[in-house]
């Protein structure tokens, strides 16, 4: 999904990226970096093989947890 409909989803549930970031513990900054290299609109230009960092990847999982959506899937 991209950034946008990421964002879109959190304020379905009634939360902005920054107040989802920060009630999970995340950095608001590290949060939105991590959407954006890993969400599909980014990977249209060049097919990234995948998020590697422990930080990035629970972010992406969290994400998933509370908004049903995987980031980098199409």
């Amino acid at each position: 999904m991209s950034n946008l409909q990421i964002r879109a989803r959190l304020i379905e549930k009634g939360e902005t990226l920054r107040s989802w970031a920060l009630r999970r513990g995340w950095n608001p900054r590290t949060v939105l970096a991590a959407i954006e290299r890993h969400s599909t609109k980014a990977n249209t230009t060049h097919r990234r093989r995948g998020p590697f960092g422990k930080m990035t990847i629970q972010i992406l999982e969290d994400l998933n947890q509370d908004t049903g959506i995987k980031v980098d899937e199409e």
